[in-house]
């Protein structure tokens, strides 16, 4: 899946979304190369961070200077984490029924998650973001039908 004009270093994930979701574009693997971010988990830091999103998006940091990526690549790339967790939440628990990365990650699951409005998402924050939860990706395994909790009365209502 990886292509050969992709910087060695990357891992499989990252490589998959950089091809997938922003179509092998060379300026954000430029700048993901420039801010050391060769991995999923380095992308998820990146994105918490201030600094390092502004480095991602300008050139040494300074809004005024060169833009490393577009807006709306740099928006998106802000929503990947998010994602994320919104197909692992359509998809069920962690550890148990992780999601596969190179299988799961579409571009046109990612636009729908771009279309939908935070409600939609699942979203609990009011900014568009998505966190995983425990009791959305318990709905996730059995299709959102309702399911008892084991020991307990209570049942998931439909997800």
């Amino acid at each position: 899946m990886a292509s050969t004009d992709n910087p060695r270093g990357y891992d499989n994930d990252l490589t998959h979304i950089i091809i997938e979701l922003f179509a092998n574009a060379k300026e954000l693997k430029a700048t993901l190369k420039a801010n050391n971010i060769f991995t999923l988990r380095n992308l998820y830091a990146a994105v918490k961070k201030g600094d390092v999103r502004k480095h991602v998006r300008w050139k040494n940091g300074n809004p005024t200077g060169q833009e490393m990526i577009t807006e709306e690549m740099f928006d998106d790339l802000l929503l990947v984490p998010s994602f994320l967790n919104w197909l692992q939440n359509l998809h069920g628990t962690l550890p148990d029924y992780p999601i596969d990365i190179c299988a799961d990650v579409t571009l046109r699951k990612f636009n729908m998650f771009l279309l939908l409005d935070d409600h939609g998402r699942g979203g609990k924050h009011g900014d568009g973001t998505v966190s995983y939860k425990q009791g959305r990706a318990e709905c996730g395994e059995c299709g959102g039908e309702v399911v008892p909790v084991a020991g307990s009365a209570r049942a998931l209502g439909a997800c």
